[in-house]
């Protein structure tokens, strides 16, 4: 049985696992009793290299449970588990048998938690890839290493994997910056950043406002920027100014698309792992002069993805 790459998710209690049974390798087939709360039934092999297929069936409908192969051959030797979702106890006894083994002594366990595996090299892209969505928290304050530095600002807060996708970023202030006009912004080289490189100029993002609740909505259970726009609103704003001043009354002037020069902010590619900055002041560009801050905390969400 060749090995696989997978990654196991485990949701709700992690020490809730019960020896249900410990068998030997003359043992092919055991038969035990649900504890109430199971989720899990894992079946785990010592040596499970020569096991071709384990079932799960329950004692008084005989209808087999789902299960899952876990090889975890690169972690622990040769030792194998499957999983198998209990959650729905439909008997109070389901009977495990092995074929093609066990091989070796092998225990069957109840887990109060519920496994989610997935196989990595089967996901798309083949070779381990997986196209992987992250949101990054990443936390800065007034005094972060050169956040303000007059003529050259710049907080190194995000080492980035090259060929992965940005896309989206967002700034929450939690506590409002002080001093003259902090605009922040975030980017590598250049005075302008990304939040106000479409319009080439500064400003970018006011410090001095913090997080609040939406206006008008029932509960007021999120919280939203202040005049803190993401980099999507920016490209989407920006590509609509930009078709709105190609239209001649209602139909567009001959010739022109609007968004032929258009500027696709986010989403991008990350073509170096040089570290993406973030800085704050008094005109937004990197090259501005220090607010002269003496307060100010703030989040920075990136979200990323790495294709296949």
């Amino acid at each position: 049985m060749s090995a696989i790459e997978v990654a196991d998710y485990q949701h709700g209690v992690v020490h809730g696992q019960k020896l249900l049974a410990s068998e030997t390798s003359g043992t092919s087939t055991v038969t035990v009793t649900l504890p109430a709360n199971t989720q899990t039934l894992v079946v785990v092999f010592a040596a499970g290299g020569a096991v071709t297929q384990v079932t799960c069936v329950g004692q008084t409908t005989s209808l087999p449970y789902p299960g899952t192969l876990l090889d975890s051959t690169s972690k622990t030797g040769s030792s194998t588990a499957f999983y198998f979702s209990v959650a729905q106890q439909i008997d109070a006894q389901v009977t495990v048998t092995v074929t093609g083994g066990p091989g070796g002594n092998w225990w069957v366990y109840a887990d109060s938690a519920v496994h989610t595996v997935a196989n990595l090299r089967l996901a798309s892209g083949g070779g381990g890839a997986t196209n992987t969505v992250q949101v990054h928290k990443l936390a800065f304050q007034y005094n972060s290493a050169n956040i303000s530095t007059t003529g050259a600002a710049g907080f190194s807060i995000y080492t980035p994997t090259s060929g992965d996708i940005l896309l989206d970023a967002w700034v929450e202030v939690n506590t409002p910056w002080n001093g003259t006009t902090p605009n922040g912004d975030i980017g590598w080289s250049g005075a302008n950043g990304l939040f106000a490189f479409p319009f080439d100029t500064g400003e970018g993002l006011n410090m001095t406002n913090t997080e609040l609740q939406y206006p008008g909505q029932s509960g007021n259970n999120q919280l939203t920027g202040n005049n803190l726009s993401s980099l999507r609103d920016i490209s989407n704003f920006y590509n609509l100014t930009l078709g709105i001043m190609v239209v001649s009354g209602t139909s567009i002037v001959a010739g022109t698309n609007p968004l032929h020069n258009g500027v696709r902010l986010v989403p991008f590619r990350f073509t170096s792992a040089t570290p993406l900055k973030i800085w704050v002041t008094q005109n937004g560009a990197s090259n501005g002069t220090n607010p002269g801050a003496t307060q100010g905390t703030g989040t920075l969400f990136l979200a990323t993805a790495t294709p296949s």
